[in-house]
């Protein structure tokens, strides 16, 4: 690490999180075997995390670590002297060296219970500061020990270095300096001044956009343990009183926000030799929000153009682009989820897959693995797979008018027309052969199951609830066992008790996968089905819900069917994808495609169907020229229909070019091309319209 201010200072932060965990060890003599399991039994926050702590609490605790944004007596705003002050276990001043001042030495701690290496993964903050002061006292007591350090760049030696070095001021015997204890004798802990602190990114006072608040949020998503930030700069703002905010993770924020219209949460996702991890999905949707208001509103909780975090101990570890979660098939989600990889329960050899430094994957079959498990689960979920259709309902229910199934129609014949697959044969252009039937509005997306009435803290049932008996497990796919409990969420969340799945003697076919999290009696589990199964045997699939004086059980039988075949082309008519003009009235379309004067088409293909091509009539470069066409009604809608046809075509050809590719162009150039694009098309059209009348 080292190269970014922003992570080496949450390493920093990091630092005092263990610190303050340390010294409670130390002064319990209990020894938790995770940094989770520490902060639960030491400080008493709950299994849920901190959203299950009132707002005093979270402060109460955010009070041991305090991050102070400070003036530097210099005019850029971007230089801050940063303070991280905690209250945890201290240095002896004869442990500075190998501890805060050892910028080299191989002092890693292996405490199980501790998130990283305490004194340690924080030095990378000297190389972003003029200087650093450092002030440490054990909680055994003692004196206080300080030093500076800074950077010398041995520009004034005799002999020539090729580079500077790091150094800390010590006592002329070289030993560290120190306070009289008795002096100070209610003050322990450590504290770090990083004076004129290269701080660009998050120099800004305290609020989601561009400050040290923010900065904790994202990079702490899941953080274990608060702290608070407070900014001392009075004079700078024109304030009277300081600044805080208690900083608890985008977890915690997205569990309790008003702006999360939907979650879907994965209990378990079983990696085998690898371990498990947990998934925790959150959608962002508020009718009357563009497209920039949505990236904005994502971008206080994470990346926009990055929404997939791997995390370890609440820290992101890794991220992934928006591409990632584009191939589960789920094109109405894309644009607004935001997903939490919980890597906490990784096995040591799943671990590997982190190098030492953050927000970095090792390049390994293993993290494939790990990927390729992650979108099977995602994408054979029923729940996102309603949530999607819900989407999509919300705009084709005002998008179903004459003039855009005949343009759909049109677009069939084009794309039959002027496109072939690789043997030379007509196809429609949507990945070739028979797309099926155009979907239309449909029958609309499957009803949320209702939520089991007269949940207990302990069960008195659990059932099966697949309509299918027996149970079908096709070849080669994954089924879905969904099961009923009349118990609490907090039945599994807080470790009453636990609901299992077993095969019995098909445990050679069928192999657990992963688990939903108990949700108003509901939780579904995935199942793998050998693709060698041998075809009509039969077993049973059996659901224990146990807890300390209590079991439960039911069964059902299950078959091994064989999978249904996949649909080949034919010679019927085929069918173009639905297009759908978009005019600025369409306010649902809008908020739900996230768009903005500057998008012009946007394809979105279906499993189900051809699946639909959205296009832009208030785009920036063609509502101009629709304005300026004469000629009556007639005229400005075969304009309309034409321009329409032309652009869902062009967008369908780009889209499958940009599947056939690993080379995809950024967003910013695909939306300044398809501008282009529109606007010579649209002038081409309307030939009439004078360019220097626009």
């Amino acid at each position: 690490m080292g190269s970014d201010p922003g992570e080496a200072l949450t390493e920093r932060i990091t630092n005092a999180v263990d610190a303050v965990i340390e010294r409670k060890v130390e002064e319990t003599g209990i020894e938790p075997d995770t940094p989770r399991e520490a902060v639960q039994e030491l400080f008493g926050i709950p299994e849920g995390g901190l959203e299950e702590l009132s707002n005093q609490e979270v402060r109460e605790l955010a009070e041991n670590i305090v991050v102070r944004m400070k003036e530097s007596g210099v005019e850029d705003e971007s230089l801050p002297t940063i303070e991280i002050r905690d209250q945890g276990i201290g240095q002896q001043p004869d442990d500075f060296p190998t501890t805060f001042a050892g910028l080299h030495e191989d002092n890693k701690i292996t405490t199980h219970y501790l998130i990283g290496k305490y004194g340690q993964g924080g030095s990378n903050t000297f190389d972003f500061a003029k200087y650093s002061i450092i002030l440490s006292r054990s909680a055994d007591g003692g004196d206080i020990g300080w030093t500076i350090v800074y950077f010398d760049e041995r520009l004034d030696e005799e002999e020539e270095y090729k580079e500077g070095v790091f150094k800390y001021v010590t006592m002329p015997d070289g030993s560290i300096p120190r306070i009289d204890g008795d002096a100070v004798s209610d003050w322990t802990g450590s504290l770090v001044r990083l004076i004129e602190y290269q701080a660009t990114g998050f120099e800004r006072q305290l609020g989601p956009w561009k400050s040290i608040y923010q900065l904790g949020t994202k990079a702490l998503f899941g953080s274990i343990f608060p702290f608070l930030v407070e900014d001392h700069r009075l004079e700078r703002y024109d304030w009277d009183d300081i600044e805080d905010r208690p900083v608890r993770g985008s977890r915690s924020r997205l569990n309790t926000s008003s702006l999360v219209d939907e979650t879907r949460k994965f209990k378990e996702v079983d990696l085998g030799e690898l371990g498990s991890v947990k998934i925790n999905c959150w959608i962002i949707y508020k009718k009357g929000m563009s497209r920039t208001d949505l990236r904005r509103k994502i971008d206080e909780f994470g990346k926009s153009t990055e929404p997939i975090v791997f995390t370890l101990s609440g820290q992101v570890h890794n991220r992934e682009d928006k591409r990632f979660f584009e191939k589960t098939g789920f094109s109405y989600l894309k644009d607004r989820i935001i997903i939490e990889i919980d890597c906490e329960n990784l096995s040591r050899k799943g671990s590997r897959i982190f190098s030492s430094t953050r927000n970095t994957s090792s390049n390994r079959d293993e993290y494939r693995e790990i990927k390729e498990k992650i979108l099977k689960t995602l994408d054979n979920d029923e729940e996102l797979e309603r949530i999607n259709e819900e989407y999509r309902r919300r705009i084709l229910n005002e998008q179903t008018d004459d003039e855009s199934e005949e343009i759909s129609q049109e677009l069939a014949k084009l794309l039959q027309t002027f496109t072939q697959d690789d043997d030379g044969n007509q196809g429609t252009g949507t990945n070739g052969g028979n797309p099926g039937p155009s979907p239309g509005p449909g029958p609309g997306p499957k009803p949320k199951p209702k939520p089991v009435n007269n949940l207990k803290d302990t069960p008195t049932y659990v059932k099966i609830t697949n309509s299918a008996d027996p149970l079908k497990a096709k070849q080669g796919r994954r089924m879905r066992v969904k099961v009923e409990v009349d118990a609490v969420d907090e039945f599994e969340s807080d470790g009453r008790g636990e609901i299992l799945i077993g095969f019995g003697d098909m445990d050679d076919v069928l192999t657990f996968s992963s688990v939903t999290q108990l949700k108003d009696g509901r939780k579904t589990f995935q199942v793998e089905v050998d693709e060698d199964a041998e075809l009509e045997r039969t077993g049973e699939v059996t659901v224990v819900a146990e807890w300390d004086n209590g079991r439960l059980t039911t069964a059902r039988d299950v078959e091994i069917v064989e999978p249904p075949k996949r649909q080949r082309g034919g010679r019927q008519s085929p069918e173009g994808p639905q297009t759908i003009p978009v005019s600025e009235d369409d306010d649902e379309t809008i908020d739900t495609l996230g768009w903005d004067e500057s998008n012009v088409a946007e394809y979105r293909p279906s499993d189900s169907g051809p699946g639909e091509v959205y296009v832009s009539l208030f785009n920036q470069n063609v509502k101009p020229i629709l304005e300026k066409v004469e000629g009556g009604d007639r005229v400005l809608t075969r304009y309309r229909k034409q321009y329409v046809m032309y652009m869902a075509y062009l967008e369908v050809l780009r889209k499958q070019d940009e599947t056939d590719t690993e080379d995809t162009a950024s967003e910013e150039y695909q939306i300044r091309e398809m501008n282009r694009v529109a606007r010579v098309l649209m002038q081409a059209l309307a030939k009439e319209v004078d360019p220097g009348d626009l």
